[in-house]
């Protein structure tokens, strides 16, 4: 439990992508995810299907939680 005005902040990084978490204006946890190497995840850089990428970006994600 966090107290009124406690900042809670995350930043993890893995190889040329960041995943970074925040309460923004304290009062909503924000998730900002940045890939600049899909293929550091598994993704190819020229996937055709959005369903295809986006669904290997939730499992990285989930394995960075």
């Amino acid at each position: 439990m966090f107290s009124p005005g406690t900042e809670v902040h995350l930043d993890f990084s893995y190889k040329h992508s960041r995943v970074k978490q925040y309460l923004k204006e304290g009062r909503a946890l924000r998730i900002e995810t940045v890939i600049n190497k899909p293929k550091d995840i598994g993704v190819l850089a020229h996937s055709n299907t959005w369903e295809s990428w986006s669904k290997r970006a939730v499992k990285s994600i989930a394995v960075c939680l």
